[in-house]
């Protein structure tokens, strides 16, 4: 249930279920965001696969950046908007949230768009026309792993109210074993292709690492980190992943 309360919270998939409160709430889905991740990821393979055949790479990779606006409902590409006009402001504190809350969108978040976009463009035409399309299923997982791995990891500023807020919350003592799981799995399901999980391993590793000195100079200005934070973090996770794996390949 709150898998799929997850996948209709993180994506334009309609899930008409009932629910307990308990169960909507965002502290208790946050731990299925990473399988959401596979989900969509799988979408994009298999959507990959068939435009692949009639089209050519580059207006594939097009399409499927068009799609990951789509499916997602731009939810994570607003929040790096207003990360980075906030970040980029030289303010601070209550005046950097208050520029991160204005429905304005500022140079710096416009570009900031523009920025994941093309560099997505490039990226997916490189795996499109390398034919590894199996890794398609594995950077938006990867987003949301290290999402998860933000919320759980950074304080949430205090008198902010927001979605953010609500992931905060605690949830069950069982939360990061399903995460732990599900990357387990994802691991597991690297095996088959020896040659390329220790790009992978290395990839997610250091974008993790990448993505939390970025997340650390946001908390310190902020004094926490707020859901817009979140949406960017997965943002900038899936455009490196991608990167440092194409690297590995040329490697």
């Amino acid at each position: 249930m709150r898998l799929l309360l997850a996948l209709g919270f993180l994506t334009r998939i309609p899930i008409p279920l009932t629910s307990s409160r308990e169960e909507r709430s965002l502290s208790s889905l946050l731990p299925f965001f990473p399988i959401v991740g596979i989900i969509i990821g799988l979408i994009y393979h298999f959507c990959t696969l068939i435009l692949d055949l009639i089209l050519p790479g580059k207006i594939v990779a097009f399409i499927i950046v068009i799609l990951t606006v789509y499916i997602t409902g731009g939810l994570h590409l607003d929040g790096l908007s207003d990360t980075f006009d906030g970040y980029f402001s030289g303010k601070s504190g209550d005046k950097m949230i208050a520029i991160m809350r204005d429905s304005t969108i500022g140079v710096y978040g416009a570009f900031s768009i523009w920025f994941i976009l093309f560099g997505k463009w490039i990226f997916l035409y490189t795996i499109v026309i390398s034919e590894n399309l199996e890794v398609l299923a594995l950077f938006p997982f990867v987003g949301r792993l290290i999402l998860y791995q933000v919320v759980k990891s950074y304080p949430y500023p205090s008198g902010v109210k927001g979605l953010g807020e609500k992931m905060k919350e605690e949830s069950s003592e069982n939360s990061f074993m399903i995460v732990l799981i599900t990357l387990i799995i994802m691991l597991i399901s690297t095996y088959f292709y020896l040659d390329m999980i220790l790009v992978i391993i290395l990839s997610l590793l250091i974008t993790g690492v990448l993505v939390n000195l970025f997340v650390r100079k946001i908390s310190y200005k902020l004094n926490g980190v707020t859901g817009d934070v979140y949406g960017a973090s997965c943002e900038l996770s899936e455009l490196l992943f991608m990167f440092f794996l194409i690297v590995g390949w040329g490697m």
